[in-house]
């Protein structure tokens, strides 16, 4: 039967490894866990952190075939430790993590340090915050606790924070985040970068027209066409700043488009020309088919501007 470690409703703080006095282990034996010993003591000052967030935990001792050896701090010992002492880790978690939990004791039992990782599984719907500590020579003390409840309302947060809820393109406040650094690194290495900024005509006529709904329509389809339009646009994991681009809604009726590493003022110009013409083609939204115009301003780096603020004034300009 597959154990799952259960997330909780509230989680207040992730865990402080280095103040529980996890961080210098001395490798201790088997037989300290469960009598008071310094690992014991710290493994409950964190058990009892976590039960005050409201977090399931999963404490065990482990060998290094992965067999359960003891459970300790079981809120019900004789009973979850009779079901769970013998059981291999393969049956209390997932098959990928429980490949994840085997590599990470071994690291554990060569190095004799605490190793302290998060684990995420293969949808990116499950993490666990985990810590390995060396109790003997054959035995490491696996703690775990879900944080999924956590990742993901802070990945909601994030949402609501940085990301336009009509185009589903990243907001003003995403784009001068990405941007400032993407210009630190540029200065750095003496490159070039563009911005450009599209205004959409005609917005608020098809609203007065039409119905305040079709705007957001409109919008939401110019987004889509900017994304088709651009190299890699808003690449969630950005390795080097110069092979990606970063589109954003910055306005109710405004685009902004950031293009890295680009070659001069010739080379934004051409990419303009063609985002402009893309978006400027006829929009069918139900049974009707509307048109917007659209007045692109670009600003180059270092030329015309060295920082976020300046960049985005000239082009809008």
């Amino acid at each position: 039967m597959l154990w799952t470690i259960a997330a909780g409703a509230r989680m207040h703080k992730p865990f402080n490894w280095r103040r529980a006095g996890l961080t210098d282990n001395q490798g201790a034996d088997d037989q300290d866990i469960g009598q008071g010993g310094e690992v014991q003591a710290a493994v409950g000052d964190r058990v009892a952190d976590l039960e005050s967030s409201g977090v399931t935990n999963l404490v065990l001792v482990v060998s290094s075939d992965g067999t359960v050896t003891s459970v300790p701090n079981s809120p019900d010992s004789e009973l979850n430790g009779r079901k769970l002492v013998g059981s291999s880790i393969d049956d209390l978690v997932s098959a990928e993590m429980a490949s994840w939990v085997r590599e990470r004791i071994k690291r554990t039992l060569r190095s004799r340090e605490v190793q302290s990782a998060e684990f995420e599984d293969g949808s990116g719907n499950q993490h666990y915050e985990c810590i390995f500590v060396a109790t003997g020579r054959d035995s490491v003390l696996f703690v775990a606790r879900d944080i999924s409840a956590r990742i993901n309302a802070d990945s909601k947060i994030q949402t609501l924070a940085y990301v336009d809820s009509v185009t589903g393109l990243p907001n003003r406040e995403y784009l001068f985040e990405k941007l400032t650094p993407l210009l630190d690194d540029l200065r750095l290495k003496e490159g070039r970068a563009a911005v450009i900024c599209f205004d959409i005509d005609q917005v608020d006529l098809h609203s007065r027209v039409s119905g305040a709904r079709k705007p957001d329509a409109i919008m939401k389809e110019l987004g889509k066409r900017l994304r088709e339009g651009l190299r890699r646009v808003n690449d969630p994991e950005p390795v080097d700043y110069e092979r990606y681009s970063v589109a954003a809604r910055i306005d109710y009726r405004q685009f902004g488009v950031v293009l890295p590493d680009i070659g001069g003022g010739t080379d934004a110009e051409a990419v303009t020309s063609r985002l402009t013409e893309s978006m400027e083609q006829p929009i069918t939204i139900g049974s009707s088919e509307v048109t917007v115009t659209v007045r692109a301003g670009i600003a180059l780096f270092p030329q015309d501007g060295t920082d976020t603020t300046t960049m985005f004034a000239n082009a809008m300009t």
